[in-house]
């Protein structure tokens, strides 16, 4: 028996990459954090203080347990625990389909860690 994998790919599919950049400072929706198309060069890492007794919450999206789907996500993205990396606003709409992935380079100083990646649409109002 062959283990094959099939790919289905929409014809009008294409890939592109973002990137995260900041100047060490990504904390809350207020930070320095911006999503582009331009490779990083020369960034800063950003930094952030867990605390386990004070979880930042799930609003919205796809899940079981609590009301799903689109939400405000400003309240959450105060938080100074929270990295928030926003793109200039788009000159024209955008189709966002199909998988998406986050490749993070992160280090952590527990003994294990959980790092969660949200797609947000920031509407003009």
């Amino acid at each position: 028996m062959h283990n094959t994998k099939i790919k289905l790919v929409l014809a009008r599919t294409r890939y592109t990459r973002y990137y995260l950049h900041s100047g060490g400072k990504a904390n809350t929706l207020s930070g320095n954090g911006s999503l582009s198309i331009e490779s990083p060069i020369d960034e800063s890492a950003d930094t952030y203080k867990y605390d386990p007794n004070n979880p930042a919450p799930t609003t919205g999206g796809a899940n079981l347990a609590i009301p799903s789907g689109p939400f405000d996500q400003r309240k959450v993205e105060e938080r100074s625990d929270i990295l928030v990396y926003t793109s200039a606003p788009l000159k024209e709409p955008i189709e966002v389909t199909g998988p998406i992935h986050v490749i993070l380079y992160a280090s952590s100083s527990a003994s294990d860690t959980d790092f969660t990646a949200k797609l947000v649409d920031v509407c003009p109002d």
